[in-house]
């Protein structure tokens, strides 16, 4: 065990960022997941009456959408995370993965946790949309 990772050293900010960016994009897919499912538990609606347009996830933002409403913003954000994320994640996937190679003995455990989870989701979260339900609810949500 080296010295960095036993005195508890912060990890380089290239780790850091890139762990954010990974987590950023897999709390996007997972938010979008709770509310898919949230949705479709809270009007008895199944996967296919999602599609229809009743269940319209901009009809989840509280006062509508509206500059001014800081839930437009939030909302804005997730949907952006969440495109991006299924754009870019296999390329910072491609990136992380050196570069956790590189620093394996100069991270901390939980440095290295976050950062192999993150490539972990970074591959499985695209390849997911190739399931059924989840092209269903990535249809609902870029509607």
């Amino acid at each position: 065990m080296s010295t960095t990772a036993a005195t508890g050293a912060r990890a380089p900010s290239s780790v850091r960022l890139l762990t954010t960016i990974h987590l950023a994009f897999a709390g996007a897919f997972l938010l979008v997941t709770a509310l898919y499912l949230g949705r479709m538990a809270a009007t008895g609606a199944g996967p296919a009456d999602m599609l229809t347009g009743h269940y319209d996830p901009k009809d989840l933002v509280p006062f509508g959408l509206s500059g001014m409403n800081p839930f437009t913003w939030f909302y804005a954000l997730v949907a952006l995370l969440y495109l991006v994320g299924f754009l870019v994640s296999p390329a910072l996937a491609m990136v992380s993965l050196p570069l956790l190679a590189r620093t394996w003995h100069e991270l901390s455990r939980p440095a290295r946790a976050l950062l192999l989870a993150g490539i972990v989701s970074a591959v499985a979260l695209p390849l997911l949309r190739l399931i059924p339900a989840v092209g269903d609810m990535h249809r609902w949500w870029l509607d």
